[in-house]
């Protein structure tokens, strides 16, 4: 299982993990095709996480949640791919670092929605 679950952890999940900081960055790059897709129980240290995901014309869905709540999450996608971010029901304003927007949140459970941007 590994061989094949490492690739798709961190190539579409874009899940990588720093267990010793508790800190967890997520990028993920879905190709346009892939419209839905779920992880559960992926043990990062002490923590288990899950996330899922709902892609439609005009925005991005996640769900993402953690058994514990002690890690730090790091949501991360290139700069102008989106025109608003809303967590957990709010608008929030990524931070921008080189070609990357980034957010930073903790807690069990998160709802991040992202609009997307068509240039």
């Amino acid at each position: 299982m590994y061989a094949f679950g490492e690739p798709i952890i961190k190539q579409f999940f874009g899940i990588k993990p720093l267990a010793h900081l508790k800190t967890i960055h997520i990028s993920p790059l879905l190709p346009s095709k892939l419209t839905e897709g779920k992880i559960a129980e992926v043990e990062i240290g002490d923590n288990t996480i899950g996330m899922s995901f709902t892609q439609k014309t005009d925005t991005l869905n996640f769900d993402i949640s953690q058994k514990n709540g002690n890690s730090k999450f790091i949501f991360a996608q290139p700069k102008g791919k989106f025109t608003k971010w809303k967590l957990n029901g709010k608008v929030v304003t990524p931070i921008v670092i080189g070609e990357t927007e980034v957010i930073e949140f903790q807690g069990l459970k998160n709802s991040l929605i992202l609009v997307k941007s068509f240039l």
